[in-house]
């Protein structure tokens, strides 16, 4: 599966002018947000621009500068900004039409002016350079003007262009850019950096293929990092990767780990930040000898073990430093072995392939996750001593493959530490903003046996990725014995949400329905965390129960759930005693009965009562540092809740409506009606839409322009000649 396909369509989408102006501008807008965020904005485009409503609609403070309409005014009204008075500056269609000198200029002005980061929107195809003398230079050319300038890339780069997709920017180029320190900028010059590229270099102030190859390998090691971590970068190189490892994530502290001495005043003076981006000498294994046993949560380790004489001392090191469940990442050059077996590279000790690299991280940790990585080329699987061009590319294997999945340049796997052989004590960190609030669903060391596979299992943000190895996590937990009730509970509801979202029989899921109703008919609501894990398997159990056709188990369970009284452990549990009454009333109207339905709605919306009853606090949990919304415990839940009160509500008056001297028409509409729903048909209906613009792209490409099948054929230029002017139609109908 290639990662983050969608967001690679969208993208180009965006760049090709398959949006209209206005959803265009929408949607930059949102990456604008997502990528730089808030603070005090300058604007420099033409006037009339699309974008600048969008932005304007936002809570943003902008100031607006046109340098195309009136050059000599907005020169004078651009010299009078204070140096470091704008968070951020958006470039659009200004750069290119500036000529080379006056582009220059503009370049220099916003390192002044800027506090840290600039987004460019620079036009790339000859209908976006209307003025005499524009510029149209390729991504490589703005990014080492910027470069020369004092920008480095920002760390969210990738997240404007997509690692897959650089190379088809058609109509747009997207600049992601940040302000490198002045005395870093000055110390380290770009004509300095290039001195040592043969042994270092910050890849964050580097253009092409290969840089963005390093440059994304932090950006999927960053997934697995979880509010409060501390990482370690181990052979940092010059820092760029635990600057952008902190940035992109909540991490508390990465500290980055190099035996070169001139990497390590680069990494201090270009992305230290005091306590929490710190950056020391040494060599791995000994280097790590003063960090504390089980007192790491994630380790990066990129382009290394092939260059340590002992890769297997320095994984026994990581398997010590690594807290109970904490990953190792790890990427390494796929067989870059000529033709005696051995790599040409002189500072390459070791030659890894598919298996090696695996079978070596198995034996300190548990394999869990592999990416197949390619920045322009790997080894031809016919010819193990030849590499063919290929185009970038970055997808997700099995890691349980037994051989070599696909081709590709290097490896990328991530590893767990085993959490069931441990005796570290627990440290509540993911939530550290509720500990000492006496929050129920935190206290871990009461409510397991073992306190660790309640984040690296039952936790959703935080469990291990692999559905198989966390399935034979359980397994071993639960035959190694469960002495605590409600954790048997919480490991059977991972199992059976596990189920119901692969591929199932009806015998499977009606077996795990049965077991989730047995186990919550031993728990006792007066113990809070049996409660919690009663309401969970009573919803789960109806899900499981439905799935496997068996409508009346699933309706009793729906409401066994929703009589639960769940306030005392926590309100936000609520979400699952109000969906479950309004599915018990959803099934008891398909029925026919409408007694039931009309009971089950009447009971949903009288848990209203014990929402509103609710404190701040109850909600919030902690109201000087509530929990984000996403992270589920807080707002989110609570006002999940409500939403599920209301589809009950719209139930509860179209039975009565039906019931009475009118005699309504039942309508799902309106039933089913509600805030979220309201917002996720939206974007259903918009995916549609632009799932059927891809489609027909892709049928006439399949139809006509077989060719191009193979991409490698593309960029060694054996397009024919046919094959080249359907390329060329295709390109029109995309503008």
């Amino acid at each position: 599966m290639e990662l983050r396909k969608t967001l690679s369509e969208e993208v180009i989408e965006a760049q090709t002018g398959d949006l209209s102006d206005v959803n265009r501008a929408s949607w930059l807008t949102k990456k604008f947000l997502d990528v730089f965020g808030f603070g005090r904005l300058l604007l420099i485009a033409p006037d009339g621009a699309a974008l600048i409503k969008s932005l304007r609609a936002e809570p943003l403070d902008i100031t607006h500068i046109d340098l195309l309409s009136e050059p000599s005014q907005s020169s004078n009204a651009l010299a009078a900004l204070d140096n470091n008075s704008f968070d951020t500056i958006i470039l659009v269609n200004s750069l290119e039409h500036l000529g080379s000198e006056g582009a220059r200029l503009l370049i220099a002005a916003c390192y002044r002016i800027t506090r840290g980061q600039v987004f460019g929107i620079v036009s790339s195809s000859a209908s976006g350079l209307k003025h005499a003398g524009a510029l149209r230079q390729s991504r490589k050319e703005w990014e080492d003007s910027f470069f020369d300038a004092g920008f480095r890339k920002h760390p969210g780069f990738l997240d404007l262009v997509h690692y897959t997709t650089v190379d088809d920017e058609t109509e747009v180029l997207l600049l992601g850019l940040e302000k490198v320190p002045e005395n870093a900028a000055k110390e380290f010059s770009m004509a300095r950096l290039q001195e040592s590229r043969g042994l270092h270099m910050d890849m964050l102030r580097d253009s092409g293929t290969r840089s963005d190859a390093h440059i994304i390998r932090y950006h999927w090691a960053s997934s697995f990092i979880k509010e409060g971590d501390v990482v370690l970068d181990a052979a940092c190189g010059l820092g760029y990767g635990a600057w952008m490892m902190y940035r992109r994530t909540r991490a508390h502290r990465v500290l980055g780990i190099d035996g070169s001495d001139y990497a390590i005043r680069y990494g201090k003076a270009s992305y230290g930040r005091g306590e929490h981006v710190q950056f020391q000498e040494g060599f791995l294994p000994d280097c790590l000898t003063d960090i504390a046993d089980n007192s790491v949560d994630l380790i990066a380790c990129f382009e290394t073990l092939e260059h340590v004489e002992d890769p297997l001392s320095v994984l026994k090191e990581f398997f010590r430093i690594l807290k109970p469940g904490g990953r190792v990442c790890v990427s390494v050059p796929n067989d870059w072995s000529d033709e005696s077996g051995t790599d040409p590279n002189p500072f390459h000790l070791h030659v890894y392939d598919w298996s090696g690299l695996r079978d070596q991280l198995a034996t300190y940790f548990l394999p869990e996750t592999a990416v197949a990585l390619t920045a322009n080329q790997y080894k031809r699987l016919d010819d193990k001593a030849t590499f063919e061009l290929a185009p970038r590319s970055m997808h997700e294997v099995d890691i349980d493959a037994a051989a070599s999945p696909m081709q590709a340049e290097w490896w990328l796997m991530s590893a767990v530490k085993d959490p069931i052989a441990n005796t570290a004590p627990y440290v509540e960190q993911i939530y550290a903003n509720l500990n000492g609030c006496g929050f129920e669903n935190l206290n871990y060391d009461q409510a397991y046996s073992n306190p660790w596979m309640a984040t690296s299992v039952v936790n959703g943000a935080a469990r291990v990725k692999n559905a198989k190895l966390l399935n034979s996590l359980i397994s071993r937990q639960r035959e190694s014995g469960v002495a605590v009730t409600s954790e048997l509970a919480a490991y059977v509801c991972v199992e059976a949400y596990q189920l119901l979202s692969g591929q199932y029989t009806d015998d499977a899921v009606v077996a795990k329905s049965n077991e989730c109703l047995e186990i919550s008919a031993s728990l006792d609501e007066k113990n809070l965390h049996e409660l919690r894990w009663k309401a969970s398997l009573l919803f789960v159990a109806g899900k499981l129960a439905k799935a496997g056709g068996l409508t009346d188990q699933a309706l009793d369970a729906y409401m066994a759930c929703g009589k639960l009284e769940v306030a005392p452990f926590c309100i936000q549990l609520s979400t699952k005693t109000t969906e479950a009454l309004y599915l018990a009333g959803a099934l008891s109207l398909s029925k026919g009965d409408l007694e039931g339905a009309e009971l089950a709605w009447s009971k949903g919306v009288q848990t209203a009562k014990s929402l509103t009853d609710a404190s701040v606090e109850d909600v919030l949990i902690n109201p000087e540092r509530p929990n984000f919304f996403h992270h589920g415990d807080g707002v989110r839940e609570y006002a999940l809740a409500w939403d599920h009160v209301a589809k009950c509500a719209n139930g509860l008056r179209s039975v009565r409506d039906t019931r009475g001297s009118r005699n309504y028409e039942m309508s799902a509409r309106l039933i089913f009606n509600s805030s979220t729903n309201e917002i996720s048909g939206r974007d259903v209906d918009l995916a549609y839409e632009r799932s059927g613009r891809r489609r027909k792209r892709r049928l006439l490409r399949k139809k006509i322009y077989p060719e191009t099948s193979n991409p490698a054929q593309v960029r060694k230029g054996k397009l024919s000649r046919a094959a080249a002017k359907v390329r060329n139609f295709l390109r029109r109908l995309r503008r």
